[in-house]
């Protein structure tokens, strides 16, 4: 990140007793208009850039939160926010759609993906103990009907997850 120089000290009213006012508008004045307005220039890319990744980050955790299942099995209208699972990846719903199975995550521009991994798919049919090396993978109960048992939260640590 552009790290600003100091600026000057800015006159006060007893300045002027002292004599030093003028130096001190006159240093204060060229410090603005010739090192901190460039700075600034030079910092605003930076700050833009923050600033659209906040709005995308806030977009993606609402659409995250609306997650609507495997793309695959939706038909019909879709409507923001709105986010799905296809080929192992999350994506998020950028526009509302009249016909989400004409709008492919990842093929229609309709689409941003939510993670630079993919989302590791586990095909499920019967209860196998989920484990630590589970975490952050998408366990797909396929067929059956069975409970699912997890590990310990003590062996499964901070931070695990699963879809």
């Amino acid at each position: 990140m552009t790290t600003l120089s100091p600026i000057p000290e800015f006159p006060a009213l007893s300045d002027r007793a002292a004599g030093t006012y003028n130096s001190k508008a006159y240093a204060f004045g060229t410090h603005m208009g010739a090192v901190f307005q460039p700075e600034m220039a030079a910092l605003m890319p930076e700050l833009q850039s923050a600033a659209t990744d906040a709005v995308i980050a806030s977009a993606a955790a609402i659409a995250a939160a609306n997650y609507k299942g495997a793309w695959s099995t939706l038909t019909g209208p879709l409507a923001i926010p709105a986010s799905v699972v296809h080929n192992g990846a999350l994506y998020m719903l950028l526009e509302s759609v009249s016909n989400v199975a004409a709008e492919e995550p990842g093929v229609s521009n309709k689409w941003k993906g939510l993670s630079a991994s993919p989302l590791v798919r586990v095909a499920r049919t019967s209860n196998t103990q989920l484990i630590a090396a589970d975490s952050g993978k998408w366990i797909d109960i396929t067929s059956g009907t069975f409970t699912q048992t997890f590990a310990a939260g003590s062996i499964l640590g901070d931070g695990w997850w699963c879809y």
